[in-house]
């Protein structure tokens, strides 16, 4: 059985929370926070929100793209440039030794033939 005995019955249960301790004493209450009154709702305005002020000029684009290029890509440029120069210039080499080549034995020839007619004029 229960304390506080048979005739007792146990009060209903219930949701609502109750304060068992009664009063706090010394304990001020919080004073309710007044609600601040709504302003009247203005118009839209469309110049806070419009970001086109912040927009980056072609100048500024330009600008930017020339800090972001590598400092490093004119010289490289410049060297493959100087190698393909090169590489023209050794397969032109060749060439130009052929070419002295055929002058010297057309050279060749003609001294030939002119030796050859020489004798003929003379026999």
């Amino acid at each position: 059985m229960d304390v506080r005995g048979a005739s007792q019955k146990a009060p209903p249960m219930s949701f609502v929370r109750v304060n068992r301790c009664g009063p706090r004493v010394g304990v001020r209450k919080t004073p309710k926070v007044k609600k601040k009154k709504t302003s009247v709702k203005q118009e839209w305005d469309n110049t806070v929100t419009d970001l086109t002020v912040h927009r980056a000029t072609p100048e500024d684009l330009v600008r930017r793209h020339e800090i972001h290029k590598s400092k490093n890509r004119a010289l490289v440029h410049w060297e493959l440039q100087e190698k393909a120069l090169k590489r023209k210039w050794r397969k032109q080499k060749p060439e130009t030794l052929n070419l002295e080549k055929r002058r010297l034995s057309i050279m060749k020839e003609v001294m030939l033939n002119c030796i050859r007619v020489r004798k003929k004029k003379r026999r």
